[in-house]
């Protein structure tokens, strides 16, 4: 990059070469709809005059597969662990039907690193013969 230039000049440069306008492709149009269908709505009470009576949020699995993302590339134990106490949750609730088929198959999509650290944890899962309740102390 040129003495003086930013990083937003070159990237509004960049783009403009490759031509007036942007387009997503179809798949990423899918992924954006999929991604939308896997949230779900939390509802709140007592926030306060105009304030939202619900929230939508993403699913269980993706934000462990977020988790499990963040220990992996910036190797850091407390995103294991809350990747752990979330996957853990998910696994001991029938209330939230986690689906643990699709979080495999994301962790699979990551990279060899993400899902060797998702068969790791669900061993420690199913070794510990735990029944529901956090790993450790997140608070």
């Amino acid at each position: 990059m040129e003495p003086g230039r930013t990083w937003k000049n070159w990237l509004a440069f960049r783009i403009r070469r490759q031509g007036d306008w942007l387009s997503w492709p179809s798949s990423a149009k899918n992924t954006a709809s999929e991604t939308e269908a896997r949230t779900k709505f939390v509802l709140f009470e007592g926030l306060g005059k105009g304030a939202p009576d619900r929230i939508r949020v993403i699913a269980l699995e993706d934000l462990v597969l977020d988790r499990l993302n963040a220990a992996v590339l910036w190797k850091s134990p407390e995103d294991r662990l809350w990747a752990e106490i979330m996957l853990d949750l998910g696994l001991s609730s029938d209330a939230l039907r986690f689906n643990l088929g699709y979080l495999k198959k994301k962790a699979r999509e990551k990279g060899y690193e993400t899902r060797e650290l998702l068969e790791e944890i669900l061993s420690k899962i199913e070794s510990e013969g735990k029944e529901g309740g956090p790993v450790g102390d997140p608070v």
